[in-house]
């Protein structure tokens, strides 16, 4: 039976200075991408040295990552599964004589696996959601040969255990937020009508239809709000909810802004924040709004 161990550490030689790798497969603005960004950022540059390889070799984030490691690897995947980006992580790796490699997702974890078959390599993953159908399944097999998971929190890591996810070691660390930019309004200064906002990428699992429902029934209730949805997705996943909106004649009441990078600037001209996930693990954007004073309205 697996434990939690709270106090789990790896044995690592002592070398002056620990190479590690981060991989991620794209770097645009989300919560894990911005959560990456102030660890590159933070991290002792005195006891790590910083190497990031971004599969896709895309995202807005990108060139400012660039400026806090030491190294970019050149790479920009093709195709889902690319021969020649494994490859060249492979020589990367071997090269620079990387002695830990962090991945952020099941894609990055899958590439890291093939590229360093038979390397002395730790590979550490952080889990940041629920995986489905073949992606689940593949991650469960990946998973199993890496030396440590991190669940970014212990319902979250409770229930891939329960799920039959097989961890060599396993953690729990909480995502955090950068206090230097999230911190309390001076004084509340409510808006007539309020105004809502909800930030999250448009997904299955998010729930936008909901709240744009829920508007609905204010507005036909006699109580008056605005609301603006703050983020990007695929176009599967937005088109149905501003269909919604339209279909509803609500396209005075709400509005899609898209990504916004500078969102400690934005939550400010806000009343409340929404989150209407029907899954969230630790959702980054709700603790970024309650720095910012805002009272948050979440599913439970």
């Amino acid at each position: 039976m697996h434990t939690l161990d709270r106090n789990a550490t790896f044995p690592m030689k002592n070398t002056k200075t620990i190479k590690l790798m981060f991989v991620d497969d794209t770097l645009d603005i989300g919560g894990k991408e911005i959560l990456l960004l102030n660890i590159l950022k933070n991290i002792d540059k005195a006891r790590f040295e910083t190497h990031l390889a971004i599969l896709s070799g895309k995202g807005i984030l990108l060139k400012e990552a660039e400026k806090y490691v030491r190294d970019m690897v050149p790479v920009a995947r093709l195709h889902k599964i690319d021969i020649k980006t494994i490859l060249r992580l492979r020589r990367y790796i071997i090269k620079n004589r990387i002695n830990i490699i962090h991945t952020n997702g099941w894609i990055d974890s899958l590439y890291i696996l093939l590229a360093s078959v038979n390397l002395p390599i730790i590979k550490i993953v952080t889990i940041h959601g629920y995986e489905k159908g073949w992606k689940k399944f593949l991650q469960k097999i990946v998973l199993k040969y890496f030396e440590g998971v991190i669940a970014v929190s212990y319902s979250l890591l409770k229930n891939l255990l329960k799920d039959n996810y097989k961890f060599q070691k396993s953690f729990v660390v909480y995502n955090c937020y950068d206090t230097e930019r999230f911190k309390p309004k001076n004084g509340l200064y409510p808006h007539i009508p309020p105004k809502l906002v909800m930030v999250s990428r448009f997904d299955w699992s998010k729930q936008q239809d909901v709240v744009v429902n829920a508007v609905d029934i204010l507005l036909k209730s006699g109580i008056n709000v605005k609301m603006d949805f703050i983020g990007g997705g695929e176009n599967k996943y937005i088109n149905p909810v501003k269909k919604l909106v339209l279909d509803k004649k609500l396209s005075n009441n709400i509005h899609f802004l898209g990504t916004i990078k500078d969102l400690e600037s934005i939550l400010q001209n806000y009343d409340i924040f929404i989150m209407s996930s029907f899954s969230e693990t630790f959702g980054i954007t709700i603790i970024e709004a309650m720095a910012e004073g805002l009272p948050v309205i979440a599913s439970d």
